[in-house]
């Protein structure tokens, strides 16, 4: 406070070497508080905790700030402030140890402070520092050992208090600070040790120190120092464990400790360096770490466990902490309180036992109670390392029995119900370890294992997944846990974790066992009838079958077997077929290497088709592709396979429908030789089999073909051998095999001669005899008709058969028993006359044999199956005629004797008949009557169609649709047909419901009903009002089906129908949505032309809604449709053509029409002679254009002289199509081209590009067409021309070749339409052509300004806006002011400019500019009130705006007139504003506005001056800105010559800063870099009017003339003299004149030298003025010279001034 501490460190610098000492002490004992001088404890550094396996985050000795005393910070901070750091780092570097002493003591307390830890670093401290750990002084003998140590010691602690800072630790390093800092650890002083062991645990924190610390020798001192220290610690104990110390060894223990735990936080610190690992353990330090695990001390404990875990990463220094013994410390350690401590144990343990020689020792040790207790440990981080070392024991088998021993499984399961997902997988790890064995599995479950296992399946985490589901596999394993695991839910989990895969299945090894395991797992479970219905409901199925297909053998067995279990249940067996497991498993029969997965497989197919009763499961199975793998398993060597293989295939036998297939693929010959093998289970599967095959019903080409191969194959032996046997079962099974035979081998027993002997037993009078007769007959007739005339077979062989029958005489008896009581006989007589009559050969002698009248009776009869073979034989003789040419006679006479002797009641009432074949009969007599209209609409011709339906025959063939019998639903459906052929049935066939029965015979997938339904619709779709009926009833859904049908034509018919349904609205939406694009592009691929025709119409008409474009083009359709651009067939090319046409109109749509290769084949169609194709074409490619980056390629593909040659066709909508593409062409820009090209360099060869093209469009002829379609009827075309002449007269040679072509007056006259639009767009054409001279002259010459004016009226802004622009366009012809004047346009210019319509003001202010550049239209734009608008646009913010107003005021500020208005309106706040304007017209115009406003009087200057126009003006003047304007900077110094005429102006100028400005234009430095011969005019003319300033300035107060001195002008006045510029030597003389009666003036011209150029004036001027004012300064000069005239009088005459 007495101000000591300064002089005391400047001692310290510069006093001898004594008071040096002695500042220094002082300093020291000021530099700390005797009274509070306290030994402050050393506080224990914590080490950090960090993740597991890691290295040991860095420890600082951030707790240790030590001095020698307690320090006051007041004195600390002070001392540094006065300097004191260079004078006591320079005492360091000196010899004086004493000086060493006080200064390092000093620092150590300095360095107490964080702000003096970086002034003393940076004072360069450090290394002397450095250089005193070395103990110099004592090498020099200037100290005693324990004086040096001393001053080592205080090294040493500011060192330490230094090293806190990151910083500084690098500077002590980098300053060779380790050497020392580890030589002094060897010290005989604890202190020294102690505290230099601090600094280099500081340091150990840097990777760079560690390496140094290990390579400097400093592992194995640090090793030595702790056990040196350690041995202090425990040298003072008794033999009894209690300490025996003093006051002295207490200190020394207490700093031996601190010395311990600053080499155990080195080791710590060095521990996490794996490349020191192999030095660590050389060294000896693991020994030491290890000792310390068994420390008292929690410090020192924590801190060796971390060091240990750390070390625990390596392997080698696993084994050494092994063999040190520091598994039984670290196990000690878990019970510690410190959470810290304990998870750096179980880091470490965990390390340890991850090798399995350890693992045993570990346990042994004791581990497991207190590894128990730290798996309840409230810290995740804790139980999770316990879990993962319990995992790590589990493995050993030992170890398992041990762990159970301990009670150990609670604690695992526990963990499963932690929320840490490692200890999860840990614990799962270990019970599926302990599962293994039997005796643990039960235990599991009765710790209450199963539940937490199974919510883990559901694991986000796959390995978690992995580890719970192979535990609850080894827990299924034990039957004890099966209900358990149910009732647990492990069932319904492992099919969750199935379902979660979505049939996608795993990659990856473990995901794969997830899989793997939850199978296994499901197939222990699957064999109960309950689980089988659990699984299914579950939902597993998908992914059962998805690992059907998996790579993994192990997969599809698990999952074969379980799919076999599950398909004996009922209700799992609908499912199989619904999830499609049958392509499944097929695939598994044909491409499994397993024998397994084949039997499996092979058993879940025949289980699923066992019931006969489910043809449709059966024909699944065969549609499937099933039927060619189970033939082939036929050959197969186990025989187990086969069994279940030939089980399977007589199940799927049941079906006739299959049988074709299962003789294509191969069954009998296998089956044949299984007759013979000795498996009497395989064999009755083969003759059921046989017989089921050659039971096919009769219908032709099919059951003759399976028998005949059946005998080819040599089936008959064995057979005929059976029916000779005395086996009854054998027999029965035989007999009906051959039954079924004769069928087809009826020629056999002809060539026997059993004909007549049949034909004879039908005239006995046993009716049994009879009817077996009748019956075999019945089957040898039955030949003819199942091949038929064309079939292929041996026709005449059949043939003869029949005509045996006829030739033996057995007409006449089959016609009496059509008579017959018993109906059997009835029956089997009409069933033979059927078969005889079924070629048609013999129909004309049925007839005459009278059998036509009990057929027709028999119609009637109360047998079902008499009424049905008397139908069959009516359609047989009613068909006559479509069998045999030459019995067409016969069958129209039979057609027409059916309709005439009253056949249709009995026909139409057999309809309802329950046997469906009598159905069919009728149905197809009654096809058969009504055929012969035609069955399309068209022709007049309908009249029995009409009568049918008026009998009554509508209702039952309505409901016949709804049968599932496949041909008598096409049999129904084509009658329908026929009748929906007239257009009068429509309404009655809507009432009787016939839509909705067609739409399900859609469904049925039969082609022939599909070809008849889809006819019918088909008609009735031709009836707008049914188009909505038919859609609303649901057709769409399956018609779009049937578009996907293989046959062609189905596809035909369904997309007619479609496509008449798409004339509606609504209806395009909705098949649109319901999915038709896709198929209806498919058929596009198709080579018939009928088909192509009509898909391509239903997408032309669906593409007609704008909202399907996207669907059908992401359907692939763009280049089906473009190909078929190019089809030979008209009709196909105007669909595609349309539909193109209609996807174009979407934008979004145009760049992949034309990247489909569109533009070539729709340009060769402009020159199509098909006007629709025309029509489509030109319109596909105006839309096209409306995308810019189209057009150029659409020139580029030649399309422009195709384009301007249709611009004249005789078609409208063509015109208007190619105007549209001209006008679209027509507006390509520079920058839209650039892009298009991909120009690398921009401007000119852009620009150049649109050039070309806009006069290629004009040079091809376009142009005179296009103004003739200006003249057109339509209003499209008009407006396309207008529009496209607009864009074609943007280029500038264009304009006048548009208007030699004649296109001004069509415009005009366009000016007046009534249509809103064509006004619009011929003004827009007229505004462009109105930018040339020529232009305007021919729009004037039409009279037509008026016209112009009136549109200013106009609704739309467009016109309005092009109207003004087209006004402005004529106001830059003079000429033409005065009629747009005198037409009345001001007004409305004006009312325009208080428009919002940016466009609008700008281009009327335009036009007022141009108009008021007249002398004779300002006075009226004044009177017109033009200016307070004028005036007020002077602040839009539109810049162009801005400009052209300020130029408009410009030109009316010239008047007297117009000032009022200016100012009145607060012009002069805008003008003055607009002077700090960045655009250069603008700011100029205004400075021009108000230099003419200020030569209109004072009045209108003072005006000026008050609104504050001085400053900015003055501004603009000193403005050193390039883009301030020359123009700019003369007017404002004009109109401040004018403003300078005031005296109190001139005030405000001065004050302005106006004479530095004056200066610069005076030297002519105020232009800049704008300084040349062309502007020397301009400098000489400011710089007169700077000089006329400067008159006026110094015309006031002396004042005002020493500013002028002041500024330095006086020179460059007189230097102005001799300007050759008459104006400026007035000035110049004039300003002198004024400056000569102030004195200090005076003095300055003189002293400048300006008499001489006065007196030069005097005779060398012509001026009279300039004579005056030199002669008047001369004179002031000489009048106040007093005693200097003389001399001033001599040197004027010196230079001629007596002349």
């Amino acid at each position: 406070a007495e101000g000591a501490v300064l002089p005391l460190i400047g001692l310290l610098a510069t006093g001898s070497a004594a008071c040096a000492r002695n500042a220094a002490g002082a300093l020291w004992n000021l530099s700390a508080t005797p009274s509070k001088v306290v030994q402050k404890p050393l506080k224990r550094a914590a080490g950090e905790e960090d993740d597991e396996m890691d290295g040991e985050r860095l420890v600082d000795d951030d707790d240790y700030q030590q001095g020698q005393e307690a320090l006051d910070l007041t004195s600390e901070t002070r001392l540094v402030a006065e300097g004191i750091l260079p004078p006591l780092v320079r005492a360091l570097r000196s010899k004086d140890a004493a000086l060493h002493e006080c200064g390092a003591g000093i620092l150590r307390n300095l360095s107490v402070n964080d702000e003096n830890k970086i002034d003393i670093a940076e004072e360069g401290a450090i290394t002397p520092l450095i250089a005193l750990l070395q103990g110099s002084s004592v090498a020099q003998g200037q100290k005693t050992g324990g004086e040096s140590l001393k001053i080592v010691e205080h090294a040493a602690v500011t060192l330490r208090n230094l090293t806190l800072l990151e910083e500084n630790k690098e500077r002590v390093i980098r300053e060779g600070g380790i050497p020392p800092l580890l030589a002094n650890l060897r010290s005989s002083s604890i202190e020294v040790r102690l505290h230099c062991g601090g600094v280099v645990r500081n340091l150990s924190t840097l990777k760079q120190s560690q390496t140094a610390i290990v390579s400097e020798g400093g592992l194995r001192l640090v090793i030595d120092t702790l056990e040196q220290s350690l041995q202090i610690t425990t040298s003072t104990e008794g033999e009894g464990g209690n300490a025996a110390v003093g006051p002295g060894n207490a200190l020394a223990v207490s700093l031996a400790r601190e010395t311990v735990e600053q080499c155990i936080v080195i080791l710590r610190n060095l521990s996490t360096n794996v490349q020191l690992e192999p030095k660590m353990i050389e060294s000896g330090s693991i020994h030491s770490i290890v000792k310390l695990l068994r420390s008292q001390d929690d410090v020192l404990r924590l801190q060796s466990t971390i060091a240990t875990r750390n070390l625990s990463c390596g392997p080698r220094s696993r084994m050494r902490i092994v063999e040190e013994g520091g598994v039984g410390p670290l196990i000690s350690c878990l019970r510690s309180p410190n959470e810290t401590e304990v998870e750096a144990v179980l880091v470490a343990l965990r390390n340890l036992s991850s090798d399995p020689e350890h693992e045993g020792q570990i346990v042994e040790e004791g581990i497991l109670l207190p590894l128990f207790a730290c798996s309840r440990s409230t810290s995740e981080v804790i139980y999770e390392h316990a879990s993962v070392v319990l995992r790590h024991l589990s493995v050993d088998a030992h170890n398992k029995r041990e762990i159970l021993r301990e009670g150990g499984l609670p604690f695992l399961v526990a963990l499963l119900r932690s929320g840490n997902a490692t200890a999860h997988l840990q614990a799962c790890i270990a019970l599926r370890n302990l599962a293994a064995d039997a005796e643990t599995q039960v235990h599991i479950a009765n710790e209450g294992g199963i539940p937490p296992l199974v919510s883990l399946l559901s694991s986000t985490e796959v390995e978690v997944q992995e580890q719970a589901s192979g535990a609850l596999r080894n827990l299924s394993v034990n039957q004890a846990n099966e209900a358990r695991l149910v009732q647990e839910g492990a069932l319904s989990a492992a099919c969750g974790v199935l379902r979660s895969l979505d049939g996608i299945m795993p990659t990856g090894n473990v995901a794969v066992k997830v899989v793997e395991h939850c199978l296994v797992l499901l197939r222990n479970m699957s064999i109960d009838i309950e689980n089988k219905v659990r699984i299914v409901r579950e939902g597993a199925l998908p992914s059962l079958l998805a690992s059907l297909q998996a790579t993994e053998e192990s997969l599809q067995e698990q999952a074969a077997v379980i799919v076999r279990n599950i398909s004996s249940a009922p209700q799992a067996k609908a499912r199989l077929f619904k999830e499609e497991a049958v392509p499944l498993l097929v695939n598994a029969l044909r491409h499994s290497r397993s024998d397994r997965v084949k039997e499996h497989s092979a058993a879940a197919l025949r289980n699923m088709s066992a019931s006969s009763s489910e043809k449709d499961r059966i024909a699944r199975i065969v549609e499937e592709g099933a039927l060619g793998p189970l033939v082939a398993l036929l050959s197969f060597p186990v025989k187990r396979v086969v069994e279940q293989a030939m089980g399977t295939l007589r199940n799927l036998s049941v079906d006739p429908h299959n049988h074709r297939m299962m003789v294509e693929e191969g069954i009998l010959p296998p089956s044949i030789t299984l007759l013979s093998s000795g498996n009497e289970q395989i064999i009755e599967h083969v003759i059921i089999t046989l017989r089921n095959l050659s039971s096919t019903p009769k219908t032709i080409g099919k059951g003759r073909d399976i028998v005949q191969q059946i005998v080819a194959e040599g089936a008959l032996p064995p057979l005929l051998a059976l029916l000779t046997g005395r086996d009854e079962r054998l027999q029965e099974l035989a007999g009906g095999v051959l039954r079924n035979l004769s069928l087809s081998h009826a020629q056999s027993i002809v060539n026997e001669g059993g004909v007549a002997p049949l034909v004879a037993l039908m005239r006995t009078f046993d009716e049994r005899a009879q009817e077996h007769a009748v019956i075999c007959l019945r089957n040898i007739s039955a030949g003819a008709g199942e091949i038929g005339v064309g079939d292929g077979g041996d026709v005449g062989a059949l043939a003869s058969a029949d005509a045996e029958v006829v030739r033996q005489g057995g007409l006449p008896p089959l016609v009496a028993l059509l008579r017959s009581s018993a109906p059997s006989i009835q029956e089997h007589a009409a069933g033979t006359l059927r078969n005889l009559s079924e070629s048609g050969l013999y129909a004309k002698e049925i007839v005459e044999e009278g059998a036509l009248g009990p057929l027709i009776h028999l119609l009637q009869a109360a047998e079902p199956t008499v009424q049905e073979q008397a139908a069959a034989a009516l359609q047989n003789l009613s068909l006559s005629g479509d069998r045999e040419k030459g019995a067409a006679a016969v069958g129209a006479a039979v057609g027409a004797r059916l309709a005439g002797e009253g056949a249709l009641p009995g026909l139409i009432g057999l309809l309802r008949s329950p046997n469906r074949s009598t159905q069919k009969y009728a149905a197809a007599c009654l096809r058969s009557v009504s055929s012969s209209s035609s069955n399309d609409r068209g022709g007049d011709d309908h009249e029995l169609d009409v009568r049918i339906v008026m009998e009554g025959a509508l209702p039952p063939l309505a409901h016949l649709l709804h049968s599932d019998d496949r041909e008598l639903l096409e049999l129904a459906c084509a009658t329908l047909r026929n009748l929906s052929s007239a257009p009068a049935n429509d309404d009655m066939m809507a009432q009787e419901g016939v839509v909705d029965g067609l739409i399900e015979a859609m469904k049925i997938g039969d082609k022939a009903v599909q070809i008849q339904s889809c006819g019918c619709l088909k008609n009735l779709s031709c009836n707008p009002s049914m188009r909505s009926l038919i859609a609303e009833k649901g057709a769409i859904e399956p018609l779009i089906a049937l578009l996907c049908s293989p046959t062609e034509a189905v596809q035909e018919q369904s997309a007619m129908t479609i496509r008449n349904l798409a004339v509606n609205d609504h209806n395009r939406l909705a098949l649109v949505q319901q999915g038709s694009v896709a198929p209806l592009v498919a058929l596009l691929w198709s080579f018939h032309e009928g088909v192509q025709e009509h898909a391509a119409g239903c997408i032309a008409s669906l593409s007609a809604e704008p909202a399907n474009g996207r669907a059908i083009v992401e359907e692939g359709a763009l280049p089906l449709l473009v190909g078929l651009l190019k089809s030979h067939s008209d009709k196909v090319q105007v669909q595609a053509c349309l539909s193109l046409r209609n996807l174009s109109a979407d934008s979004t749509l145009e760049d992949k029409i034309v990247a489909e290769a569109a533009l070539a084949p729709l340009i060769a169609l402009l020159r199509a002679p098909n006007v629709l194709l025309g029509e489509h074409s030109s319109a596909t490619v105006a839309n096209l254009c409306a995308n810019p980056a189209i057009r150029l390629r659409v020139v580029q593909e030649g399309a422009l002289p195709s384009l301007v040659s249709l611009l004249s066709s005789k078609s409208d909508r063509i015109k208007e199509n190619t105007a549209t593409a001209v006008r679209y062409l027509s507006t390509l820009s520079p920058a839209e081209i650039a892009r298009v090209q991909a120009l690398t360099s921009h401007g000119r060869e852009a620009s150049n590009a649109a050039v070309d093209i806009r006069a290629k469009i004009a040079g091809s002829g376009a142009l005179s067409s296009l103004v003739s379609l200006l003249r057109s009827s339509s209003e499209v075309a008009i407006d396309e021309a207008c529009v496209a002449l607009r864009n074609l007269s943007s280029l500038p040679e264009n304009r006048q070749k548009i208007l030699h072509e004649g296109a001004m007056p069509p415009l005009v006259a366009l000016l007046s339409s009534y249509a809103a639009r064509l006004q619009e767009h011929a003004l827009s054409a007229i505004r462009v052509l109105t930018a040339d001279p020529e232009g305007r002259r021919a729009f004037v010459e039409q009279g037509a300004v008026s016209v112009l004016l009136s549109l200013l009226r106009a609704n739309s802004q467009k016109t309005v806006e092009h109207a003004v622009a087209a006004l402005a366009n004529l106001s830059m012809d003079p000429a033409n002011d005065a009629i747009i004047v005198a037409e009345g346009a001001l007004v409305p210019l004006i009312d325009v400019l208080r428009s919002s319509n940016a466009a609008l003001v700008r281009h009327a202010v335009t036009c007022l500019r141009n108009l008021s550049s007249s002398p004779v239209n300002k006075p009226k734009l004044i009177q017109k009130r033009a200016l307070p608008s004028l005036v007020n646009l002077l602040r839009s913010p539109d810049a162009k705006i801005r400009q052209n107003a300020t130029v408009a005021v410009r030109n009316l500020s010239a008047s007297t007139d117009a000032a009022p208005s200016i100012i009145d309106e607060a012009g002069l706040p805008s003008l003055i504003d607009l002077l700090s304007s960045s655009e250069g017209i603008t700011q100029t115009q205004a400075a021009v506005t108000l230099r003419n406003l200020s030569a209109l009087g004072a009045s209108t200057c003072q005006r000026v001056v008050e609104e504050g126009a001085i400053p900015p003006l003055v501004t603009v003047l000193n403005s050193t800105d390039a883009e301030v304007s020359v123009d700019a900077k003369v007017h404002c110094l004009g109109t401040l010559r004018n403003l300078s005429t005031s005296e109190s102006n001139c005030l405000r100028l001065k004050e302005a800063g106006i004479l530095v400005a004056l200066s610069a234009v005076l030297s002519g430095a105020f232009l800049g870099s704008n300084l040349s011969e062309e502007t020397s005019g301009v400098v000489e003319q400011a710089q007169a009017n700077a000089l006329a300033i400067l008159r006026n300035i110094g015309a006031g107060e002396s004042t005002m003339k020493d500013s002028i001195v002041k500024e330095g002008l006086v020179p460059r006045i007189i230097t102005l003299l001799k300007s050759s510029v008459g104006n400026a030597r007035v000035q110049a003389a004039a300003a002198l004149r004024n400056l000569s009666m102030g004195t200090k003036s005076r003095a300055a011209i003189v002293e400048s030298g300006g008499v001489q150029p006065l007196v030069n004036l005097l005779g060398s001027s012509a001026d009279p003025e300039v004579q005056e004012h030199a002669a008047a300064a001369l004179r002031n000069c000489l009048n106040a010279a007093g005693a200097n005239a003389e001399a001033l009088a001599d040197a004027a005459q010196a230079v001629g001034g007596q002349n």
